[in-house]
């Protein structure tokens, strides 16, 4: 098999892949019509686009040139991992303000290459966000803050 993109290529098995189990594990849920849609009709429709989607890049990767996989660093995924575990951890506890920050932090580690005044300031303004949204606008009982 001559792949010009093995990334590409990757990246339309895991689409289609995702496409057709999202297919077979909906497949109970009534459809409707689109007039009247039932509870299968949207994600069935938006399955069958990502299959279709993963199948063109897929076939595209075999004469399209495009980049190649770098090697596999588990590390980022292992500290994203304990970032979130933390988060549904520490929100009921500490809050999604203080939460939403420790989260963020745990992102930064995960990719060095960002700057420690940028993740701080995006660190508020998510915090920020989560309180405004989630707490006050859609009123949903989170813990706000540890205090």
């Amino acid at each position: 098999m001559n792949l010009a993109s093995k990334t590409n290529f990757y990246a339309g098995l895991l689409f289609a892949g995702i496409g057709l189990a999202a297919l077979v594990l909906g497949r109970g849920y009534a459809m409707g019509t689109a007039a009247r849609m039932g509870p299968g009709y949207f994600p069935t429709l938006l399955a069958g686009l990502l299959l279709v989607l993963g199948l063109v890049i897929g076939v595209r990767a075999f004469w399209q040139e495009g980049p190649q996989p770098r090697p596999f660093k588990p590390m980022p995924l292992v500290v994203m991992t304990v970032s979130v575990v933390l988060f549904a951890l520490l929100v009921d506890r500490l809050g999604i303000a203080v939460a939403t920050v420790i989260l963020t932090v745990g992102a930064r580690l995960a990719a060095p290459q960002r700057r420690w005044l940028e993740v701080v300031l995006l660190a508020l303004a998510l915090s920020a966000a989560a309180v405004v949204i989630f707490g006050y606008g859609l009123g949903i009982p989170f813990v706000l803050w540890p205090f």
